[in-house]
């Protein structure tokens, strides 16, 4: 996982890598878990490529809502952006 602040002084999602054998496993869920527990701000982003339906349904899962396309970066698949507001208490 690679996580940072370098999105508008925002939580960043840059990179979540699990590997295919322990995917459907429910670790994905503790890695958006972790993230949210560690930020240090009230929102977390992320992006994907359109063509990353998995992600899409990790996502939607961990309760991100998608905040807009960009088009342009890989031809015929825009990136999706998505973020998480985090109630802190």
């Amino acid at each position: 996982m690679i996580f940072d602040y370098r999105f508008f002084d925002q939580g960043w999602i840059e990179l979540i890598i699990i590997d295919e054998e322990f995917r459907g496993k429910g670790i994905g869920s503790k890695v958006f878990d972790l993230i949210c527990e560690q930020c240090k701000t009230n929102k977390i982003f992320t992006s994907i490529n359109s063509s990353n339906t998995r992600m899409k349904r990790a996502l939607a899962k961990a309760d991100f809502t998608f905040a807009g396309e960009l088009k342009g970066l890989d031809v015929g698949d825009p990136e999706l952006f998505y973020f998480k507001r985090i109630e802190k208490g």
